[in-house]
């Protein structure tokens, strides 16, 4: 059974800077799971994102990652809809046309 803690919980602020410096230093790949969103910003600097069994790198930390994620949501979802208005318009021009 694996067993995930949020270690910032138990640890007061020296403690929690003594493990940002050392995450930090660590030359390592390492994977961690917080919600403490400044101490997330300030370790990581690498995002691997698993959506819809894709799974996406980011360069950056968690804060910049938000903001691409956001962005590409945005454009995938422009790029839908004019998609949509694409097929209605064809499928209006069928519908007019069929019966020709």
């Amino acid at each position: 059974m694996i067993k995930i803690y949020e270690y910032t919980n138990y640890l007061d602020e020296k403690h929690i800077e003594w493990l940002k410096k050392y995450l930090q230093a660590y030359e390592n790949a390492f994977i961690l799971i917080s919600h403490d969103l400044d101490f997330l910003n300030s370790v990581v600097n690498i995002i691997c994102h698993l959506e819809n069994k894709l799974l996406t790198r980011y360069i950056g930390n968690y804060e910049s990652f938000i903001k691409v994620y956001e962005a590409n949501k945005l454009q995938l979802r422009a790029a839908y809809n004019r998609q949509q208005d694409e097929i209605s318009k064809l499928e209006e021009y069928i519908a007019k046309n069929k019966s020709k």
